[in-house]
């Protein structure tokens, strides 16, 4: 199914530390448990990025949670966008039939649902990214990253040195840190040790220095296609001397479309399309739009013969009527040439073409 993750759930009888080693290998700190292929729950890591307790022996069984699911059939990712931003989840499970599991919907398939919509393409990093930023110094402590995490309820923190970023240090980053020194003490003084010496090691051993920032002019679509291209979900926003100014994270970002949802595009819009199931995608792609106040808009898509699709946008103003057509192939052709329709119709009717 697109944009679905469907990384293979552990069983109940799985380790903590086998719930780690899943969560690093797929990038993702919530994995699904399931009894066969029955959905059981998720296993949030969050709790356990450090080795602060000695529970990586633990079953999943006991620390799983029964996170709130959506049926295979009535999927998609609005609906998976939804529940995340009212529950404050980072991954949807999908059950099909029997309550089998199917996969999960995580923010990176929310992102790249998104990025095919141009999602964000009017509105510019400066209006959604977060201006309280979560900063260490190289020299601080792996203890001092992970306070400030909990404090400002981040994932991540940006590593500056003189007001600059240099590096990035995120809560997988923490969970690496923890699985791959966790090891089986004879004594708990030697467990304990081995804790204290990694919580005071420097945040210079562990942060990634493959830093990908976005400047606070750039759209927010170009922002999403960066994360989406880059496998990341946060980029910190900085101006023309590289200064940091801010933290742009996809849980803003989705909740932003969340928000707009409701919308559900432009009150005043008719689509008339020859494609079962086409009518919601459409919906969807001109809720990414900004459209004048005012305007009627009509979208047509047909199929005429194969893959070839015909697409019509007009928009009905008090005084003036502008149009768009134009062939596609595809689907996805179809959605963008919609999208583009939209663009230049609202550019004619505003005098800019």
């Amino acid at each position: 199914m697109e944009y679905l993750s469907t990384p293979e759930p552990l069983p109940p009888s799985a380790t903590l530390r086998e719930a780690a080693r899943l969560a690093l290998e797929v990038n993702e700190v919530e994995v699904p448990v399931a009894e066969g292929r029955r959905y059981l729950g998720v296993v949030d890591l969050r709790p356990y990025v450090l080795p602060t307790t000695g529970i990586f022996n633990a079953k999943v069984s006991h620390l799983m949670l029964r996170y709130p699911s959506i049926p295979e059939k009535l999927f998609t990712p609005t609906r998976g966008i939804a529940l995340m931003a009212s529950s404050g989840v980072r991954g949807v499970p999908v059950v099909g039939k029997g309550g089998s599991y199917v996969g999960m919907f995580y923010h990176i398939d929310a992102l790249r649902y998104l990025r095919s919509l141009g999602f964000g393409e009017s509105v510019e990093v400066r209006r959604v990214m977060r201006r309280e930023v979560p900063v260490v110094e190289p020299g601080d402590s792996i203890a001092k990253a992970a306070a400030v995490m909990r404090r400002l309820k981040s994932a991540r923190v940006v590593v500056v040195e003189e007001g600059k970023p240099v590096g990035v240090l995120t809560r997988t980053d923490l969970l690496r840190i923890a699985f791959t020194r966790e090891r089986t003490r004879a004594t708990r003084g030697e467990l304990s040790g081995e804790r204290r010496g990694v919580l005071r090691g420097k945040v210079s051993e562990y942060m990634s220095r493959r830093l990908y920032t976005v400047a606070p002019s750039a759209s927010l679509a170009n922002a999403v296609r960066v994360m989406v291209e880059r496998g990341v979900r946060g980029l910190p926003v900085v101006d023309k001397r590289g200064e940091l100014l801010g933290l742009l994270v996809s849980t803003d970002i989705i909740r932003l479309y969340a928000s707009r949802l409701g919308r559900r595009g432009p009150a005043r819009c008719a689509i008339d399309t020859n494609v079962e199931g086409l009518e919601d995608a459409i919906r969807e792609a001109l809720t990414s739009k900004r459209i004048p106040p005012g305007v009627r808009v009509r979208v047509e898509v047909y199929r005429r013969r194969g893959k070839r699709f015909e697409v019509n946008v007009r928009f009905n103003a008090l005084n003036r009527i502008v149009s768009y057509t134009d062939e596609a192939w595809g689907v996805d052709g179809a959605l963008t040439a919609v999208r583009r329709g939209v663009d230049r119709c609202r550019a004619k009717l505003l005098g800019r073409a």
